[in-house]
């Protein structure tokens, strides 16, 4: 399933915001995907600044009316602005979900975060190729044996990082840390396969 992800990320990219912002926790080179143990999500956005002009102010003003339309349509206040930090050449917004769901709705991509037999209950196959940590190949029931063990799934070019040691990745990603998974993506930004990531 390839979405196009939420219209505000595009704006990113073809404005240039003036004045300064508000700094985040986290410090980030890319855009980043971080899972806590409670499988909240933090995403911190990275992204290049373009040739027009966009305000501080009227950026600001279009994410929270665009949260506050998702917190309508779903219910709950789900997804929060963080901060957001403006420097020469870049923009830095950090964006925190109550849950995997709530990333995936919003951002209107694949995304899903529970144990391995959840995921399989969720009708999640895991046909595909599978690496340990160290990059060599497993095969699939090796992974399934770890039924307890926590799988995020996705399908964006996006660094990534668990609370705990990963175990296996589908062959789409590559472990640049102990905690820390980095996805390959195809020109559009999303993979052709979805990606696994098994923790701990």
């Amino acid at each position: 399933m390839k979405r196009c992800g939420r219209v505000f990320l595009g704006i990113l990219t073809a404005a240039a915001l003036t004045a300064g912002g508000c700094a985040g926790s986290r410090e980030a080179e890319g855009t980043t995907l971080y899972v806590d143990e409670d499988g909240v999500l933090e995403q911190a956005i990275v992204e290049p600044m373009g040739e027009d002009t966009f305000t501080q102010e009227e950026l600001r003003a279009y994410i929270r009316d665009d949260l506050a339309a998702y917190a309508e349509e779903n219910g709950g206040e789900t997804v929060a602005l963080d901060s957001c930090r403006i420097s020469e050449d870049t923009v830095r917004i950090t964006l925190t979900y109550a849950s995997a769901g709530d990333y995936a709705a919003y951002n209107q991509v694949e995304c899903f975060l529970g144990t391995v037999q959840e995921a399989e209950g969720a009708g999640y196959g895991f046909e595909g190729n599978f690496l340990d940590a160290g990059g060599n190949a497993v095969e699939a029931a090796a992974v399934l044996e770890q039924s307890g063990a926590h799988v995020l799934i996705l399908e964006e070019a996006i660094t990534v990082q668990v609370p705990d040691d990963v175990l296996y990745t589908t062959s789409n990603a590559a472990v640049s840390g102990k905690q820390t998974v980095t996805v390959e993506a195809s020109e559009d930004g999303f993979t052709e396969e979805p990606v696994y990531i098994i923790y701990q």
